[in-house]
């Protein structure tokens, strides 16, 4: 659930270390992220966490129920 901070903080450590090891996503993988609120994205933000996931692509696209 991208409203829930301790998932979205697990996935930025996922890409932290997707970074790390030069990994990249295939092209016909959606990259477009949606937290479920704005505050989840200043917890990423302020952990540092925000950049590892846009460097895999997967930047903030809006908010709520978007990329579906």
């Amino acid at each position: 659930n991208t409203s829930n901070p301790s998932v979205m903080m697990a996935a930025g450590i996922v890409a932290r270390k997707a970074v790390a090891k030069g990994l990249k996503p295939k092209a016909w993988v959606k990259t477009s992220l949606a937290p479920g609120s704005r505050v989840v994205t200043e917890y990423l933000a302020h952990s540092g966490l925000l950049t590892d996931l846009e460097s895999v692509g997967f930047n903030v696209v809006g908010y709520g129920c978007t990329t579906c």
